[in-house]
Formats: C-alpha cells, sequence, structure tokens
C-alpha cells in the first residue's frame, strides 16, 4: 500500500509549480534593470502575473492545498 495516493501526489506537485511559479515572478523583478524597465512597470507586472494563481486553484482536489500556496505569500 502506498503512503501517497496519486491525488495526494498530483496536489502537491501542483503545489510546487505554482511555487515555482511564484518565484520566477520574484526573480523577474531583479532583471528590470539591465532590461531598462521602470519600477513602475514590473510593480504592476508582478501584481497582475500574480493574480493569475487563482485561476489554477481549480485544480486542486483539495481545499488545503491553496491555502498553503497563499499562505507562503504572505
Amino acid at each position: 500500500m502506498s503512503l501517497l495516493s496519486p491525488e495526494i501526489v498530483w496536489n502537491i506537485t501542483l503545489m510546487f509549480l505554482c511555487h515555482v511559479y511564484i518565484l520566477l515572478m520574484i526573480l523577474t523583478q531583479s532583471i528590470k534593470e539591465p532590461l531598462h524597465i521602470s519600477r513602475k512597470t514590473s510593480h504592476k507586472f508582478l501584481h497582475v502575473m500574480i493574480v493569475n494563481l487563482p485561476f489554477i486553484i481549480h485544480f486542486f482536489s483539495s481545499n488545503i492545498f491553496p491555502f498553503f500556496v497563499e499562505a507562503y505569500q504572505e
């Protein structure tokens, strides 16, 4: 008998991908200087991209996993 069901593995994978997405969005903030992008524009870009995360919530099969994604952002 497996300790992790396919459902839990799927949720953990989605949670990991969400964290990678957040990390990539934060890292894009660090490259704004070489690209000559203003701080205001890069800040708006970050917020727009992070707002896309709730669309992924529907793919989770348990309500606790999206909470973990959101809790780490604060």
